[in-house]
């Protein structure tokens, strides 16, 4: 006769609430993490050169365990210092911002700089618009002095040629209006 075991979930020890500071470090540790690329080993192994010998299973409960591995005041230095941010409460302070808010922030510096380059843009689209009238233009005055030559030029790989340039001015334009709307207020449309 065989026995049938059911496992029972464990209930969850925290109340649901807003994000305690745990849960905001465990978020900016993994994305800290994982925009550089790094394993949870090679955290470990930082944090442990800084000074706070932790292993990848300490990482893990950090980021992901239930209920979460809680951090030595020791450990959030030696993190605040591998992830290269100030050294004291301001980088224990950093550590505990949420990365949606970091988010927020990278999004207006590349909103920015795509501000920066949206003049550019424009004069790129303007240049390639003025080559395509010359090359329109060359065709046209060209057939003299084709039908003199005896010879014909490649007419598929200069149309292929316009049809990419164009293509470009197009995509050149579509960046350009989305940097528009990405800086218009929210709540207002274009």
């Amino acid at each position: 006769m065989a026995v049938e075991t059911v496992r029972v979930p464990k209930p969850n020890p925290r109340p649901p609430g807003p994000p305690t500071a745990e849960d905001r470090v465990a978020r900016r540790v993994e994305y800290e993490r994982g925009t550089r690329g790094w394993s949870r080993e090679d955290l470990a192994r930082r944090m442990t050169e800084a000074g706070a010998a932790v292993n990848q299973s300490a990482i893990y409960k950090i980021e992901k365990g239930e209920p979460r591995r809680t951090i030595s005041l020791d450990e959030a230095h030696a993190l605040a210092k591998v992830f290269g941010f100030p050294a004291g409460p301001a980088g224990i302070g950093e550590l505990e911002s949420a990365p949606e808010q970091l988010m927020g922030a990278e999004l207006a510096e590349y909103i920015d700089k795509l501000a920066e380059i949206e003049p550019i843009v424009d004069q790129v689209r303007v240049a390639i618009l003025k080559v395509l009238e010359r090359t329109a233009r060359t065709a046209e005055h060209a057939r003299p002095l084709i039908e003199y030559m005896g010879s014909e030029p490649d007419w598929p790989v200069i149309g292929k040629m316009e049809d990419d340039l164009t293509r470009l001015a197009d995509l050149i334009i579509k960046v350009r209006d989305s940097v528009a709307r990405l800086r218009l207020p929210s709540g207002t449309d274009q």
